[in-house]
């Protein structure tokens, strides 16, 4: 079948990502080169969001005072409520209007992603506690303190899970991650949630796009919780 515009439009601005991301890879500075990254995949999130959505870095918090660990990026509703703090991307941002988390690693390996799991866990079950949410007694608004925010990791290089790269993977994803939405190995693999749990589908990645552009589709497309995994290839 023959790619739209806009297909071939966007792939060009992941390949673009991926090319910048290259070029960074002689910088010694680890901290430097990570965080170059970071606004390299916040450039390209921006193309594929309308103007209501923000993005940014920093930390989520409740009502309580409870907050998430450092988050890469996080994309978030300006419509529900504003960052508590902004100075140019770093903010403290309510968890009602956050709808999106994602990570950033260089070097994806089996430690990080895990780490990445145990911070979705706390994201999601403390941060995001129905019971601190400014809107609990307000039914109008009942959907955002039910809503689950969508928490993604995406790598660069590295050799990431051995087992995401095969068949296997399912398997290896349902006994050990519960609270990432997506992983992304770019040129490697994707697997993200996507249907329900009964049904998972495994799909071959077209040579024009990668993994990278896929991980932003699926995470645009999501919209419940009892979701099985898919996989995509890229190159």
């Amino acid at each position: 079948m023959e790619r739209t515009l806009l297909q071939q439009y966007f792939s060009a601005i992941v390949r673009t990502l991926v090319e910048m991301s290259d070029a960074l890879s002689d910088i010694d500075h680890r901290l430097t080169k990570g965080q170059l990254r970071e606004f390299l995949v916040s450039r390209i999130l921006s193309a594929f969001l309308t103007s209501e959505f923000g993005i940014g870095t920093g930390i989520v918090v409740n009502k309580n005072g409870e907050e998430s660990n450092q988050i890469d990026i996080i994309i978030y509703d300006n419509r529900i409520l504003p960052p508590f703090i902004k100075e140019q991307s770093l903010g403290v941002y309510p968890a009602e209007s956050v709808i999106a988390t994602i990570e950033v690693k260089s070097r994806l390996t089996k430690t990080a992603l895990l780490k990445a799991e145990e911070d979705a866990k706390k994201l999601k079950q403390i941060v995001f506690n129905p019971k601190a949410s400014l809107y609990k007694r307000i039914t109008k608004y009942k959907a955002l303190y039910e809503a689950i925010p969508l928490c993604a990791i995406i790598g660069f290089y590295g050799s990431g899970v051995k087992e995401l790269s095969k068949n296997a993977g399912e398997t290896w994803l349902n006994e050990k991650i519960k609270y990432l939405f997506d992983i992304c190995l770019v040129k490697k693999y994707c697997w993200a949630k996507v249907g329900r749990s009964a049904v998972t589908i495994r799909k071959r990645m077209r040579k024009q796009k990668g993994s990278l552009h896929y991980s932003l589709t699926i995470l645009k497309r999501a919209r419940k919780t009892d979701l099985g995994y898919c996989q995509r290839r890229g190159i």
